[in-house]
């Protein structure tokens, strides 16, 4: 005779059975979706989306938006996702992206959250156009024109080199796909007849020029107008150059290379900014005829057999000749190894991060697994140095930083020969949290983590755009003292200047970074 099982072991068996269904059930999964729209509102079509987790970008889908603008990602883990539209003129948008700062608000999915009607607005690109003639309204051919931004590059304002190109047959430029902003704009060229003077550099006529004159009318480039341009806007801007004599300046090219070399003739323009005066391919002397007066850097560069050499002079050039030697050299190579605090390894996919000084301009190298580095060729000048993980570009901490063996003073390195550095650095803490308004998550604010005491270096602040559901997280923070604080204003907010971060410190919320501490902090927009 056999007994029946009673009711509680029976519960406790299907307990059981049920608790491994639920194991091996697939996880649940969430839909992004929703509409891309035009700037008026219409459904926008033929817009490629996109969407990637965020912490593998390279997983990005796609799919093309058809007459009613709907897109719809279904089958997505939990997680944060960067989504982003391309435009049929080639334009890419981040969701709820700006200017083209370069930040965007990721989606957050996951339970509760709202990611199925989403509206993607995109921003209407703009475009600059215009005509270059001469003093006596006739058209220039082939006159050079810079077109210069003003933006936040690494939360610092700069005017940069945007873009160039040259006059046609009518006079007329454009440049289109433009971002809204603050533009400058610069052109320069020479009269067509020097080209059949070139023989004959004694000729008056050989030395007459257009010299680089910036919009409205100016060759100062602190009487230089901003361009203002507005979200759609197709913004007309004329130039009127006036021919003028100028100097001739011979360059004689010696050194290292047997290659010809590529030589720019810069000047200082609009706050600072590198901009061209004339650019030429040289094999040994050459000479440069109709430059107006003033002073220039004289930039040469060159490849031989995979080796590159460097000059770089300064020369004041008159109404008369001038001469410059320019000596190439093999270029200074920066090689050295990055450890980390308590780690017997670098982590994978580190990488070495050295920022311009002067241009702003950041150039990276992957290290090796043992952390060991080489940089064959970099230009003479001043570089801010990162340590940061390739696939975030976050910077580590730098606890130890030797130049040649001796600590350095700063993180700003001064290159002007070869140099070994020895790097230690710290994996630091994280800080994470939400950003509020009236206890309503905000999305799209811009969280800054600042040094307590002022620093110069860019990299040692930090700034997030919230996402979706108005959370940030910083990642890979340096021990420190800093103070944290949220600001709407991403457009115009140089959040790595002190003088533009001092004012919001005192509102500002404290926050201690220990080396492997997690924290998590509340911040309130005001």
């Amino acid at each position: 005779m056999t007994s029946r099982p009673s009711a509680l072991a029976v519960l406790a068996a299907l307990a059981f059975a049920w608790s491994g269904r639920c194991q091996d059930a697939p996880p649940r999964t969430y839909t992004v979706g929703g509409v891309v729209v035009n700037p008026g509102g219409a459904p926008a079509k033929r817009v490629r989306v996109s969407i990637a987790p965020v912490e593998n970008p390279a997983r990005e889908i796609g799919i093309t938006t058809g007459e009613d603008g709907r897109f719809r990602f279904a089958d997505l883990r939990a997680g944060k996702y960067a989504l982003r539209a391309d435009t049929p003129a080639g334009v890419r948008q981040a969701f709820l992206g700006t200017s083209g700062t370069g930040f965007g608000v990721a989606i957050v999915a996951g339970d509760g959250q709202r990611t199925e009607d989403l509206i993607f607005r995109l921003v209407p690109r703009a475009a600059i156009h215009g005509k270059i003639v001469d003093q006596g309204g006739d058209p220039v051919e082939q006159a050079s024109v810079q077109l210069f931004r003003s933006s936040i590059l690494a939360g610092r304002r700069r005017v940069h080199l945007y873009s160039y190109a040259y006059s046609d047959d009518r006079g007329e430029y454009r440049f289109a796909g433009l971002p809204p902003g603050t533009w400058y704009l610069l052109a320069s060229g020479r009269p067509w007849y020097t080209e059949r003077l070139e023989t004959q550099p004694a000729s008056p006529l050989a030395r007459m020029g257009y010299p680089s004159t910036f919009y409205p009318g100016t060759r100062d480039p602190r009487g230089a107008a901003p361009l203002r341009l507005q979200a759609g806007q197709d913004l007309a801007a004329d130039l009127t150059l006036v021919a003028m004599p100028g100097g001739n300046l011979e360059i004689v090219i010696s050194g290292e290379s047997s290659e010809p070399a590529y030589v720019q003739v810069t000047f200082e323009g609009v706050a600072g900014a590198r901009s061209f005066e004339r650019s030429e391919t040289i094999q040994s002397e050459a000479q440069l005829g109709g430059l107006p007066p003033g002073r220039y850097k004289v930039q040469a560069t060159a490849t031989d057999a995979g080796r590159w050499s460097f000059a770089e002079e300064t020369v004041q050039v008159g109404a008369g000749d001038s001469k410059l030697e320019l000596n190439l050299t093999k270029a200074p190579a920066i090689s050295g190894v990055v450890t980390f605090d308590g780690l017997s390894a670098v982590p994978p996919g580190t990488v070495i991060i050295l920022r311009d000084e002067e241009t702003g301009t950041t150039g990276g190298l992957e290290v090796s697994g043992d952390g060991q580095f080489h940089i064959e060729a970099i230009p003479r000048g001043s570089y801010h140095l990162a340590i940061a993980d390739a696939s975030s570009m976050r910077p580590f901490g730098i606890r130890r930083l030797l130049i040649d063996g001796a600590p350095a003073k700063s993180q700003l390195l001064e290159i002007s020969k070869s140099a070994r550095l020895d790097v230690s650095a710290t994996r630091g803490g994280s800080v994470s949290g939400y950003a509020f308004r009236k206890d309503a998550p905000v999305a799209g604010a811009l969280v800054v983590l600042a040094p307590r005491t002022d620093s110069t270096n860019p990299f040692d602040y930090e700034a997030f755009q919230t996402d979706s559901d108005g959370s940030f997280e910083f990642h890979n923070v340096a021990p420190g003292d800093y103070v944290a604080f949220a600001v709407e204003d991403l457009d115009d907010f140089e959040y790595a200047n002190p003088e533009a971060v001092r004012p919001r410190m005192k509102s500002g919320q404290p926050v201690r970074v220990e080396n492997g501490q997690d924290q998590k902090i509340r911040l309130e927009l005001e």
